[in-house]
């Protein structure tokens, strides 16, 4: 969903800005002049410019994923944000027309998508359902490590829990699902993404 906000600052500017639901960053996409042109015009122009780069961005087929639905969409998010670094977002990806399965990786720097095998898909499914069994009362801190975030959906219930640095005391905590998970898509990422 993209959504455009407009601001007029003096009696002959307007500035607006055009915002995508899935990232919160926004993107600057003019300043009108209204005093050369009525505002009607000037409306017309920005939003054909607007549809026309939101049609060339679904050109370019960057394969973010959807919310889940029927027929595919986002399977699960995994954000990793260690205390000193990038965060980085993996995404499980599945579509059934035309079938694809993929991984999406966003940082800081970019956006990249890795297309999966079947078995792939399946692999990184049974370590997700894995690391569905997490410990709800994990109560475990720290001043210095990660924090791990798993969101889903599955069918009507959403789920987002934040742990802690599962490397610490994986077991213990009930945290082995979860932690095998994220070791396989940092070395995915680490393996298989540019940096």
């Amino acid at each position: 969903i993209t959504k455009l906000v407009c601001i007029t600052r003096t009696k002959t500017t307007t500035h607006c800005v055009r915002s995508d639901a899935q990232k919160t960053r926004a993107r600057f996409v003019g300043v009108m002049f209204t005093e050369d042109l009525n505002m009607k015009k000037a409306l017309s122009i920005l939003l054909v410019s607007l549809v026309a780069s939101s049609i060339a961005e679904a050109g370019s087929e960057v394969k973010r994923c959807s919310d889940r639905w029927s027929k595919g969409g986002k399977i699960f998010t995994l954000s990793i944000s260690p205390s000193f670094k990038d965060e980085s977002v993996f995404k499980l990806c599945k579509r059934e027309k035309p079938e694809k399965s993929f991984i999406v990786f966003e940082d800081e720097k970019s956006i990249q998508t890795k297309e999966i095998s079947g078995s792939e898909y399946d692999d990184l499914y049974a370590l997700y359902d894995k690391a569905l069994e997490y410990n709800l009362k994990d109560s475990a801190m720290g001043l210095d490590g990660s924090n791990w975030c798993l969101e889903t959906d599955r069918g009507f219930a959403y789920s987002k829990a934040c742990f802690w640095s599962p490397s610490y005391d994986t077991e213990k905590r009930g945290l082995q699902g979860l932690y095998k998970l994220g070791t396989t898509l940092l070395e995915v990422q680490k393996n298989e993404f540019k940096k």
